[in-house]
């Protein structure tokens, strides 16, 4: 009325419990002079679709609440079928994964990448003489160290039981053993802390070549590798040679 001008917008009544909306235009009247003389105004009822939007906001809040939800759950359910409990490492299955699409991008590039294999000397032993739970302690130290000594393109899982790999992107032989002899040199050192106990890790170490042909090539050159560190005496790095294999 003051502002001489229409104005619309909604109207909310409340009745009891009941509310209702309306859509209201009003406009001022003038007489001859141009003074505001009257008013005029006409409302129209949209309670319904006032409902109705507030349905669809509800119905909306709650999709995205249970979207949000499976989003969590899926993320929760990758990380379980992905991760190792005890270590929180990737496990045999990631890796399997994720080695074969960096063995397909290792040969497109034509760059290097070595693949580590490492197992725990005489682990059995640790169980049997300390205790499973002790076992574990070391096996999560274990990891730890090998976090702490890789780079972050590197990837580390456990591959089972005792034994852990590691793949190594764009890793040269000289940057794959440096960072096998700083793992095995800190095992010894720690773990032999845990224990009050001499204890090591034998490393064998497989740079990828296409005469391996696939993962499994890899790893069994890797794997190799790790035992002739075993036969060697242990607490050692072993780099596979397929001269030395042939």
């Amino acid at each position: 009325y003051r502002t001489k001008e229409a104005i619309e917008g909604v109207e909310v009544f409340i009745a009891d419990k009941d509310v209702f909306y309306y859509w209201t235009v009003k406009a001022p009247l003038f007489d001859e002079d141009g003074n505001v003389s009257g008013l005029i105004g006409m409302s129209t009822d949209i309670t319904e679709q006032k409902k109705l939007e507030q349905q669809l906001e509800n119905s909306n809040a709650l999709l995205k609440s249970k979207i949000d939800e499976i989003t969590l759950l899926q993320s929760t359910l990758w990380e379980q079928a992905t991760q190792d409990p005890l270590t929180q490492l990737f496990n045999r299955r990631y890796f399997n994964e994720i080695a074969n699409k960096e063995i397909i991008k290792t040969a497109r590039n034509k760059k290097p990448m070595a693949l580590l294999l490492l197992d725990a000397d005489y682990f059995k032993k640790i169980n049997d003489n300390f205790g499973h739970a002790m076992g574990d302690k070391v096996l999560v130290k274990f990891a730890q160290i090998m976090m702490d000594e890789c780079r972050r393109t590197d990837i580390v899982c456990r591959y089972g039981g005792e034994e852990f790999v590691i793949l190594m992107p764009e890793a040269s032989q000289d940057i794959a053993v440096g960072r096998a002899e700083e793992i095995r040199e800190n095992y010894q050192k720690e773990i032999t802390k845990i224990l009050n106990n001499i204890s090591t890790v034998s490393i064998g170490i497989a740079m990828w070549n296409n005469n391996l042909v696939d993962l499994e090539g890899l790893t069994k050159a890797a794997d190799q590798a790790m035992y002739q560190a075993k036969n060697n005496g242990r607490n050692q790095v072993v780099v596979y040679s397929e001269e030395s294999n042939n």
